[in-house]
This record gives C-alpha cells, sequence and structure tokens, in this order.
C-alpha cells in the first residue's frame, strides 16, 4: 500500500501548511524537478519545497 505524503508544517508555528498553486515543473537534460510553493495560514509566512529525479548513470 503506497503511503501518502505527509502534510508539511511551518517550522515557525508548526501549522499546516497551505499550498499555493499547481507545482512548477522544471526539466533539463538530466534532471527534473517539481517546486511546490507553500504558504503558512497562521503566521502568512512563504516556504519552498523541490523534489528532484536524476538520472544516473553507470
Amino acid at each position: 500500500m503506497e503511503k501518502e505524503m505527509e502534510k508539511p508544517t511551518c517550522p515557525n508555528c508548526r501549522a499546516p501548511l497551505v499550498q499555493v498553486g499547481e507545482p512548477e515543473h522544471v526539466v533539463d537534460q538530466f534532471e527534473s524537478s517539481l517546486i511546490y510553493l507553500y504558504r503558512c495560514p497562521r503566521c502568512r509566512r512563504k516556504f519552498e519545497y523541490v523534489s528532484t529525479w536524476r538520472e544516473l548513470t553507470e
């Protein structure tokens, strides 16, 4: 069974972060990244989460 990704929390006040819009997809020759923008509804700070896939070469 696939585990759902845990909701990120604000490192400042521990409130659950809210995703803003759709993730931006950035692709270059060797890697692909998804950039998520999050906002804290309590303290109004903004955070960026980046997940990257890279092709491993032997």
